[in-house]
């Protein structure tokens, strides 16, 4: 801490990354708190998702999702960046049930990159395909929030860094994000990691995929589901 404010006092550039170690080594909550007090405060950055998904949470004692919705608020994070990373705790905990009522009920952009390998180990585990559409249904709607956050440079554009990967590159023209296109490009990429990934009753697990986004009224694009039909023949040629 000491060589961090020795940086400060000289110019040099500060990343949030540079404080993980002392987050990391934090023995309870209360102290991962006043570290994150002090990022806030004495350095004046905003504290990232990754740092409280990775080092504050994992800290808090208690295991509602509420109570640490309020804790993590309550240290002035915006209700879009807490109710992603309590939502992506819920779903590393293969808990889709919770993840999905956080989701639906505060409207943020849930980058596709950070929760597409957790969500799929959870499905897979849990079989959960209910909760699974409810939270691909949130993900879908939290696309349109893109533009916005671009424009604005808000305190979502760490998770839209993190996660859009090159679904985004393709969805944008003219500097324009084409939603639709890009919401369909996601729900399909989803589709895809599932048909690369699962291992064992692929085309069932796929299949329960696809049910629970029609029973969200949500599509994949043409391309997506091109390449599915290619993966589908290849398995059933293989079988």
């Amino acid at each position: 801490l000491n060589l961090l404010r020795e940086m400060k006092k000289t110019g040099a550039e500060i990343r949030q990354h540079y404080f993980w170690p002392l987050l990391a080594s934090a023995k309870d909550e209360k102290e991962a708190f006043e570290i994150m007090n002090l990022i806030s405060t004495e350095f004046k950055m905003e504290i990232t998702g990754q740092s409280i998904r990775d080092y504050v949470i994992p800290k808090i004692e208690s295991q509602d999702y509420e109570k640490i919705f309020s804790k993590i608020r309550s240290a002035g994070i915006s209700a879009a960046t807490t109710s992603t990373c309590v939502s992506f705790y819920a779903i590393k905990k293969n808990d889709l049930a919770a993840a999905a009522q956080i989701m639906s009920a505060y409207s943020a952009y849930l980058s596709p990159g950070l929760f597409r390998k957790p969500l799929l180990f959870a499905v897979n585990q849990t079989k959960d395909y209910e909760n699974y559409g409810k939270i691909m249904r949130a993900i879908h709607e939290g696309v349109q929030r893109l533009p916005r956050i671009n424009a604005n440079q808000s305190s979502e554009v760490e998770e839209v860094e993190e996660g859009v990967e090159g679904v985004l590159n393709e969805a944008v023209e003219s500097g324009e994000v084409r939603t639709e296109k890009l919401q369909s490009e996601i729900m399909g990429s989803f589709v895809m990691d599932a048909l690369v990934n699962i291992r064992h009753d692929k085309l069932e697990v796929v299949e329960k995929i696809l049910e629970s986004l029609v029973a969200q009224g949500l599509s994949i694009s043409n391309r997506k589901a091109e390449q599915k039909q290619n993966k589908k023949k290849k398995k059933m040629t293989t079988e």
